[in-house]
C-alpha cells in the first residue's frame, strides 16, 4: 500500500516510522505527512544522554515530553538535517505521490 524512501543516515528508521504512522494510523495524506514537522533522537558516541533534533511546529506538549529525555536542538522549519523522503500510496483510486519539501524534487502520479 505504501512505498517509501528516505535519505537521512541513522535517522532513516525514525523518518519511515513517522511517515507510516501519519498515513496509516492518523489517516493523513501523503503530502501532509511529508510536510509535517519532524523530530528525531540521536545518541552520539561518548554521550550518555540523547540529543533530540526538532523542527519548529512540533507541538509544545511534545517538546516538553522530549525535553525530559534529552537535550533539544531546534532546527527551524523543514530542515534538511532530518532527511529527505518520498512517499507513494497505492489505493483503490490509483496512486498518490509526494516529495519532501526539505529537498529539491517533485512527485507525479496518475
Amino acid at each position: 500500500r505504501l512505498v517509501a524512501g528516505t535519505m537521512g543516515g541513522e535517522l532513516q528508521p525514525q523518518i519511515h516510522a513517522s511517515l507510516l504512522a501519519r498515513v496509516l494510523a492518523r489517516g493523513e495524506r501523503v503530502d501532509g505527512a511529508l510536510r509535517a514537522p519532524r523530530w528525531a533522537v540521536s545518541l552520539e558516541p561518548g554521550r550518555d544522554d540523547p540529543s533530540i533534533a526538532l523542527e519548529s511546529g512540533v507541538p509544545e506538549a511534545a517538546r516538553r515530553s522530549l525535553a525530559r529525555v534529552g537535550a533539544l536542538e531546534d532546527l527551524g522549519a523543514a530542515s534538511e538535517t532530518l532527511g529527505h523522503a518520498q512517499l507513494i500510496e497505492i489505493g483503490p483510486g490509483g496512486f498518490e505521490a509526494g516529495s519532501d519539501p526539505r529537498a529539491d524534487g517533485s512527485a507525479w502520479a496518475r
